[in-house]
């Protein structure tokens, strides 16, 4: 489930603009088809040091607990838990420039062990944020990867590898991306992401 190519991407926002039909993939899936949730309590980990990833981790765990039934553990004590959050976790990836280039038995898996078994939750989601483009100034591409854990043994039971978009393509004149722009952006994202988790592992909200 790797993200398109910069170009790709280019070429997809280019297609919806026209108003041609698209195929969506899914932004989150499961490892384990036959997941039946064991447990309610949930964090969401950033896995890397950087401030837009802790941010995205942040507007992650606000999307999950609003969507899901997951009881979901705030931000603040997820940092309180851990010590010297934000850590940079070895995450699902050998190479991340302007794409992400994953491989999932690239996990630093003893290290979200460790993590999981501090804040003494059923299920971790790590949320790695490594890279980002512009394309011409006037799309700012942030590329994700995340993967689900479920405790004690902190199994993976699923991932996902997405992207967010700010900013138009139309118009020589249309403006840069601003921060808000790429912070909305995020927060739409998580909102889609955190509904596919939900429904997957059967904690939709109705």
């Amino acid at each position: 489930m790797r993200p398109p190519s910069v170009l790709g991407r280019y070429a997809l926002c280019l297609c919806l603009v026209l108003g041609s039909a698209c195929a969506a993939k899914p932004l989150f899936m499961l490892t384990d088809k036959d997941l039946k949730p064991r447990g309610k309590t949930l964090a969401v980990v950033a896995g890397l040091k950087r401030d837009i990833n802790v941010f995205t981790a942040e507007c992650m765990s606000q999307a999950l607990n609003k969507n899901s039934t997951f009881i979901v553990t705030p931000p603040g004590q997820v940092a309180k838990s851990i010590p010297g959050y934000p850590l940079n976790i070895k995450g699902p990836y050998t190479a991340a420039y302007f794409d992400i280039e994953e491989d999932y038995s690239k996990t630093d898996r003893e290290k979200i062990r460790e993590i999981q078994k501090r804040l003494r939750v059923d299920y971790l989601y790590v949320i790695w944020v490594p890279t980002g483009s512009t394309l011409e100034k006037k799309i700012v591409f942030v590329d994700m990867i995340s993967q689900l854990f479920e405790g004690p043994q902190s199994r993976e039971v699923g991932r996902g590898a997405f992207w967010s978009s700010a900013g138009r393509s139309t118009g020589c004149l249309a403006p840069t991306p601003t921060p808000e722009d790429i912070e909305q952006s995020l927060k739409a994202t998580c909102e889609r992401v955190s509904k596919e988790i939900a429904d997957a592992t059967g904690m939709k909200r109705l």
